[in-house]
């Protein structure tokens, strides 16, 4: 299992902004370069039954969980993929990784299944947190990666986000979309001991940041 601990600040853009933005990162002082080629990322949200990593975030708790099954590309059969458990505390925060070398696919199997396969390759320590839980959304976009010169500085675009409402269903939803807004999320992560780096590199960007959760979003106005 993997931990890292670190900050990640949120700039959120019109959409019709996404040019301007490569151009603005590409142009920084901190000199920033492709750090990975574009993919589709696909997250798949687990809460618990009365929704309590929801509601700790809407209450702006000051420690904060989710959890997530994470995969890459355009498919909906999962080859690989990881769990992931994320905890914030304001802006800092770091991320639990458990690998899944697993395969399902979400347009044959019910959520019965993918969770007893996902169950089948986690380990003990990991299985508390997933046991007791209930899938909710599953979400994916777009996002490009840059780092900066130092390697110190890491920065993504998020964009082109379809979202998949999924409470009380035996059977992915992969068919019905729900609206969400359609927006860029610029976001800057440093290691923990590098904040003053991340507010000086935050500065080359000309709009107040404000809090984000693409979870949040996708469980605005769900029903129930």
């Amino acid at each position: 299992m993997v931990e890292n601990r670190r900050y990640e600040l949120k700039l959120v853009f019109d959409r019709q902004r996404i040019n301007e933005l490569r151009a603005r990162i590409l142009a920084h002082p901190d000199v920033f370069g492709v750090a990975y080629p574009r993919r589709q990322v696909n997250n798949i949200y687990f809460d618990t039954q009365d929704f309590q990593f929801w509601t700790d975030h809407v209450a702006g708790s000051a420690v904060r969980a989710k959890l997530r099954f994470r995969w890459y590309g355009g498919s909906w059969a999962v080859n690989e993929g990881q769990l992931e458990r994320k905890v914030k505390m304001g802006d800092a925060g770091y991320k639990l990784i458990k690998p899944i070398h697993a395969s399902f696919d979400l347009s044959r199997h019910c959520w019965r299944d993918v969770i007893r396969i996902i169950t089948q390759n986690i380990t003990p320590d990991f299985e508390p947190m997933f046991g007791s839980l209930i899938p909710t959304v599953i979400n994916l976009y777009q996002r490009e990666y840059f780092v900066s010169r130092d390697g110190v500085v890491r920065v993504t675009l998020d964009y082109d986000m379809a979202v998949f409402e999924q409470t009380s269903r035996l059977t992915p939803n992969i068919r019905y979309q729900k609206p969400v807004q359609q927006a860029v999320i610029l976001e800057m992560k440093v290691p923990v001991n590098e904040y003053q780096r991340a507010s000086s590199a935050m500065a080359g960007f000309p709009l107040y940041r404000r809090q984000y959760s693409k979870y949040l979003d996708a469980m605005e106005n769900l029903p129930g």
